[in-house]
């Protein structure tokens, strides 16, 4: 497992990015990667939401389920893949700094495999992982700003 996190700061309140980065469909106009997101659970999304996630990574179309495990409103959310050939767990929280809204993601990844492949193939999915959030996350910045 490899784990790293993404910050940065938007000049909006924390209520304006919760609305946001809390509605999963939303994911297709700032996260690059994004395809699709669906909500397969009913009912308001929290603890125990499964999300299946579509996004085009290295090229190639990955289709995950995700599991929300931890949902504070306007705060925070943790989740973590259910299926697919990637398994990782990711955070999102988000914290007033004055009138600014600090915005970070962590993440910790694993391709599966074990050896020198399993390391080199987690390297090249956590650099790629983490590229694919800097741009979410400045996306998300420029589109809430120039709101």
């Amino acid at each position: 497992m490899t784990d790293f996190s993404v910050t940065r700061d938007i000049d909006a309140p924390v209520p304006d990015v919760w609305d946001i980065v809390s509605r999963p469909q939303l994911a297709l106009y700032w996260y690059p990667s994004a395809l699709e997101r669906r909500v397969v659970t009913p009912g308001p999304i929290g603890r125990g939401t499964v999300i299946r996630h579509s996004d085009r990574i290295l090229g190639r179309v990955l289709e995950q389920a995700h599991e929300i495990v931890e949902f504070v409103p306007g705060s925070r959310y943790r989740g973590r893949t259910i299926g697919g050939p990637f398994s990782y767990e990711y955070g999102l929280y988000l914290t007033a700094v004055g009138s600014r809204t600090r915005v970070t993601v962590t993440a910790s990844a694993s391709s599966g495999f074990a050896g020198f492949f399993g390391w080199f193939t987690d390297a090249v999915v956590t650099g790629a992982a983490r590229r694919q959030l800097e741009t979410a996350l400045r996306t998300l910045q420029l589109g809430i700003e120039n709101e």
